[in-house]
């Protein structure tokens, strides 16, 4: 048994992230390592890169490493649109096959995910579930546009979806509302393991306003830099984050923390000690981990009336600021250092409060993923050493399966001298190549998908191996 976990990650120029698990980048990738907690050793991940579109097949122990990794030939275009459908079925079944997957899981929304979805959902015995986790199907992009009308390819896709499966009742409700659905639908928020933090009460001197995560357009940047130009007495702006707005970059007026991953979020927070995070988002966020991991170390917060922040209310734990301004900001923030009374009681109702850890998100999901597979799987398990020879074992077949397909499909040949530097590299296999070469001239082209420990040619009865 073994699960497909169909994901995009993001991978920059600078930054070749083969490995999403130990070193996520975003909310997706946070989501994706939570959960290989509970099946890692049972999960193969088919990854889109968001920077080049290129497809991976990876497979990991429960420590995150690596065990193997390749690349696959799927071509895409910049918008996720897939070129090859016809390739793109053989791959797909072939991966399912050779894994011998049971549950697939898909976990963000492209055109290229409705092919699969069409593709996958007309083998009946594989089980469906698909995590929203933003509002692209139901809404075109990342705003709430209740006037834009989803496509009936995407409604017949999602209907076809064993489990739909939303962070927030929000998401459930706009994706109900918007897309018609007929299907199974749960709930389940993600999770967090940040604890709550020992911060410094208010002084009269200091007041520590943090803002966190991605410092772009859509998550309030250029109205982080106009807040930041206000010299406030008595405030300390800081930044935590990767700071994607060019009119910060040379601006004095706060501290900058770096960036961070949820690893080490933890000790962010305790080497700041903020006493606010204000975290001005622009678009109708379906959760966000960034109020989640605030509440969770128990930091008030200042969001704006949008999307899951509501979850917030009359809760007591933070402030809203409805009208999306600089000034309306700012005033929040200065009424809030004004009054410390009405801080010190919010501050003590956000560190009573609960949120959902990692380890109680993946019980939620071992519930649905028990549901859906005949062999029943313990997520507490830990890898072996016999598991890690089974997945390579299982990983190599796929790649040589799938190698013979493309094999066949291309059926054109090149010549001997193309292997030149394996043959210099392995001398008997040079001496074989020589005594084909006289035979028939030529072979027929393997395209070498990622990088495979090892690959099997045969043609005319011969049968040959080589490491590269």
């Amino acid at each position: 048994m073994a699960i497909l976990q169909v994901i995009s990650y993001d991978s920059y120029p600078y930054n070749d992230n083969k490995n999403f698990i130990n070193h996520p980048q975003n909310g997706l990738e946070r989501h994706i390592s939570g959960l290989h907690n509970m099946y890692g050793e049972y999960n193969y991940y088919l990854a889109i890169n968001n920077y080049d579109q290129s497809f991976t097949l990876s497979s990991y122990s429960s420590l995150g490493e690596v065990i193997e990794y390749y690349k696959l030939n799927i071509k895409m275009t910049n918008n996720f649109i897939c070129q090859d459908k016809q390739a793109l079925n053989e791959i797909v079944n072939v991966i399912i096959s050779e894994c011998n997957i049971e549950i697939v899981h898909f976990h963000f929304q492209q055109p290229i995910i409705l092919d699969m979805i069409n593709i996958i959902s007309e083998n009946k015995k594989l089980q469906l579930i698909h995590t929203l986790h933003d509002l692209s199907y139901a809404c075109g992009n990342y705003s709430c546009d209740f006037d834009y009308e989803v496509s009936a390819e995407v409604i017949e896709a999602l209907n076809k979806i064993d489990l739909l499966i939303f962070p927030t009742k929000i998401a459930e409700e706009i994706y109900k509302e918007k897309c018609n659905l007929n299907v199974k639908t749960a709930i389940i928020p993600h999770g967090t393991d940040i604890q709550k933090i020992n911060n410094n009460n208010i002084s009269d001197n200091k007041f520590s306003v943090l803002f966190l995560g991605a410092i772009n357009v859509i998550k309030g940047g250029e109205i982080i830099a106009e807040i930041i130009e206000c010299r406030l007495d008595g405030i300390q702006w800081n930044i935590l984050g990767r700071i994607e707005v060019e009119n910060l970059q040379n601006n004095i007026n706060y501290k900058y923390h770096g960036t961070y991953t949820s690893f080490d979020l933890q000790k962010k927070f305790t080497d700041i000690q903020p006493n606010l995070v204000v975290l001005p988002s622009q678009v109708f966020e379906t959760f966000s981990y960034n109020l989640e991991d605030c509440l969770a170390a128990g930091i008030p917060v200042v969001v704006p009336y949008l999307g899951a922040m509501k979850r917030i209310e009359d809760k007591g734990i933070g402030w809203f600021v409805e009208e999306q301004t600089v000034d309306a900001y700012v005033k929040c923030v200065q009424d809030i250092v004004a009054n410390k009374d009405m801080y010190q009681s919010v501050k003590e109702q956000v560190m009573k409060y609960k949120v959902q850890t990692v380890e109680k998100m993946n019980q939620q999901y071992e519930i649905y993923y028990q549901k859906s597979t005949k062999k029943q799987i313990n997520y507490k398990e830990k890898i072996t050493n016999k598991t890690i020879k089974y997945q390579k074992t299982m990983a190599r077949e796929l790649m040589e399966k799938h190698r013979d397909f493309l094999q066949e499909q291309k059926n054109s040949q090149q010549h001997l001298d193309a292997y030149g530097e394996l043959a210099n590299e392995h001398n008997k296999l040079a001496v074989e190549y020589h005594e084909l070469n006289t035979r028939i001239g030529k072979l027929l082209s393997i395209r070498i998908i990622g990088k495979i420990n090892r690959y099997v040619w045969k043609r005319d009865n011969v049968s040959k191996k080589t490491d590269i």
